[in-house]
C-alpha cells in the first residue's frame, strides 16, 4: 500500500505512487479490502474497517537472509550470531519502527 519511493521524513501516503513492485500484488489485495469497507459504510451507515494484522513471525517463517521480511532475517542473524559466537549490532535507521508479534498472539478460537 506504500508507494515504491517516499520520503520517510515526512508523513507517508497511502496510494500517492506506484506500488511496491515486489509487494504489489498483496497490497491491492489490502487496498481492496479497505475500498471495500469504504463504499460499503457509504451505502449502508455501517462502521466497518480491514484488520490488518502487523508483521507476524513464527512456525513455518522464512528465515532467507536475502528474500525475508525484517524479523525473521533478524532472528536468523542473532541465531547465527549465537552458535558462532560473534557479535551482532542491530542499530535502527531514522525514526520510523515496526510492530511485530508471534502468529500464536494473533489466533481467532
Amino acid at each position: 500500500m506504500w508507494p515504491a519511493i517516499v520520503e520517510w521524513s515526512v508523513p507517508p501516503y497511502l496510494l500517492s505512487g506506484p506500488l511496491e513492485s515486489t509487494n504489489e500484488p498483496y497490497a491491492i489485495a489490502k487496498i481492496a479490502g479497505i475500498k471495500m469497507c469504504e463504499a460499503y459504510n457509504r451505502q449502508h451507515g455501517t462502521n466497518y474497517f480491514a484488520v490488518m494484522p502487523t508483521n507476524l513471525y513464527g512456525a513455518g517463517d522464512h528465515y532467507d537472509l536475502e528474500n525475508s521480511h525484517v524479523l525473521p532475517a533478524l532472528i536468523r542473524k542473532m541465531e547465527e550470531a549465537k552458535t558462532e559466537v560473534k557479535n551482532m549490532a542491530a542499530e535502527p535507521r531514522g525514526t520510523w519502527g515496526r510492530w511485530c508479534s508471534h502468529v500464536s498472539s494473533t489466533q481467532v478460537t
